[in-house]
């Protein structure tokens, strides 16, 4: 699994610290930031576009995850999702962001609203409801 991670082109993680925990001493100068506390990624591909048939455009699924739960409320995936939305943009052109959350992660569903993310589908069968973001 973390090979492919490694050697594809289309998808991104990076591990997200908690600046205001103490990073685990065994990890020398690695985690100097800070202690992990979860993860952001992204899986990019390119799609048609709806307004232009036949044209393609760069979408990134994006996800967040904080794992620590005194990391949380703390605006830390908010900041991720922020800084990994940036980097998709600026390098690697990417033009729209989708997130898909469970229904029932009322927290997760506000904190992407307020991000500028639209709820567009809901999918019952999964229990998640995807939000897009365009630029």
């Amino acid at each position: 699994m973390q090979a492919s991670w490694h050697d594809d082109d289309d998808k991104l993680i990076f591990i997200v610290l908690d600046k205001s925990r103490e990073a685990d001493p065994r990890l020398g100068k690695v985690a100097a930031g800070g202690a992990m506390c979860g993860d952001v990624g992204c899986f990019i591909s390119e799609v048609e576009d709806e307004d232009h048939p036949g044209k393609t455009i760069k979408e990134a699924e994006v996800s967040v995850m904080t794992a620590v739960p005194s990391s949380r409320r703390k605006g830390i995936a908010r900041e991720a999702v922020t800084l990994v939305e940036e980097y998709c943009r600026t390098a690697l052109g990417v033009d729209r962001f989708i997130a898909k959350i469970r229904l029932s992660n009322k927290a997760s569903r506000a904190m992407f609203a307020s991000l500028g993310y639209t709820e567009v589908k809901i999918v019952e069968c999964f229990g998640e409801v995807h939000c897009l973001k365009a630029f």
